[in-house]
């Protein structure tokens, strides 16, 4: 059974996108295709990737690429296109004219994170919000099925609808025993902006180097502005940095994991920020999975994965002196970090799989295909 993904936003191996999904579709023996904005036609692991050339402008993006992305869809006349953002909605009613079932995959809460995102201007926040309720509520009419990225997605969404396929990591051969008593290297890995701690990582390092820690620090991922990009540039260039802070820029995932088999401590500082106090944290799981222990945000959700499962520590996202203290603490008693990475691992293999979700996923497709 012939199926579409497509993407205008995301990159062309996107974990949640292509390394889950399609590869987890084209396993279970659906013949699947990617059509992604940048991406490079040709076949990989099981999956047809049909690319256009990127364009890179944001409002451009917004609003050419969906017709493009669309004309690319078409010529590939799947039963199934199950699209990944939002500035795809406005294919919906073409694709049911031609007979097709439509999926739309809800990465994030698109109504509350308008009025966060700095490059719309604050004068059309208010604006764009109301309107792509209204819009959003309309096309639902003509969507045959939701998948949705986090639990607390359905209340905004008609549940007979929607299914909540949650983003729980791969399941690698990453878990491994981990050595805490030498050097300790820290990671972060995902999106790099301000609101996701980037400063208070920065501060940290430079403090732990000062005081003669035997520290490194990997940092992977798309930079999102500017300034943080500046910033991080600059603080490459400090004497002291040289060596012990690495930024790799945005790599595939079998990089991100050959950094997570060797890191000892993991962030996922966020921001409280409505979209992000009601969201799963990937990122945290996959630490987890490698036996990293965790340093997040003191969030309710975050604190029930962390603190709960005994896989780390929450802080205060705006107090660095005690995300320091917390530090400290750690670099002086490794044994608690060996504490952290066991029952880290442990949890994670026992409820935090993308398996598990992937026969969510597979059973949701079957339903649409043969029953509705």
């Amino acid at each position: 059974m012939r199926i579409c993904h497509i993407t205008t936003a995301h990159p062309e191996k996107d974990i949640r996108i292509f390394y889950k999904e399609c590869i987890s579709l084209a396993r279970a023996g659906f013949h699947v295709s990617l059509v992604v904005n940048g991406g490079v036609s040709k076949f990989s692991e099981g999956v047809h990737i049909v690319g256009f050339k990127k364009i890179k402008n944001r409002w451009l993006r917004i609003i050419l690429s969906p017709w493009i992305a669309l004309i690319h869809a078409l010529r590939i006349n799947a039963r199934v296109y199950h699209f990944h953002d939002p500035e795809l909605l406005i294919t919906v009613l073409i694709l049911r004219l031609f007979g097709k079932k439509v999926i739309y995959d809800v990465h994030e809460n698109i109504r509350l994170s308008i009025n966060e995102k700095t490059w719309i201007p604050s004068f059309l926040r208010y604006f764009l919000t109301k309107a792509f309720t209204l819009f959003e509520r309309f096309i639902l009419i003509f969507i045959h099925q939701l998948i949705l990225a986090e639990k607390s997605y359905l209340k905004f969404y008609p549940p007979k609808k929607s299914t909540v396929v949650l983003n729980f990591p791969l399941d690698k051969k990453g878990a491994v025993s981990k050595n805490f008593n030498n050097s300790i290297r820290l990671i972060y890995a995902g999106a790099i902006e301000k609101e996701r701690g980037v400063e208070q990582m920065l501060e940290l390092f430079f403090f732990l180097v000062e005081n003669n820690y035997d520290v490194y620090f990997d940092m992977a991922g798309l930079i999102f502005d500017d300034q943080v990009e500046k910033k991080i540039r600059h603080f490459m260039k400090s004497p002291k940095m040289k060596h012990r802070f690495i930024y790799h820029g945005y790599i595939p995932i079998d990089k991100v994991y050959e950094l997570l088999e060797k890191a000892h401590i993991g962030f996922s500082l966020l921001a409280p920020k409505k979209n992000f106090l009601e969201s799963y944290p990937t990122k945290i799981f996959d630490y987890m999975l490698f036996g990293i222990p965790v340093i997040a945000s003191d969030f309710d959700l975050y604190k029930e994965i962390v603190e709960n499962n005994n896989a780390g520590i929450c802080v205060n996202y705006f107090d660095l002196e005690q995300i320091k203290k917390v530090f400290v603490d750690l670099m002086n008693h490794r044994e608690i970090l060996k504490k952290y990475s066991d029952c880290g691992i442990k949890a994670a293999k026992a409820r935090y799989l993308w398996k598990n979700q992937a026969e969510i996923l597979i059973k949701e497709y079957k339903t649409i295909l043969y029953e509705k």
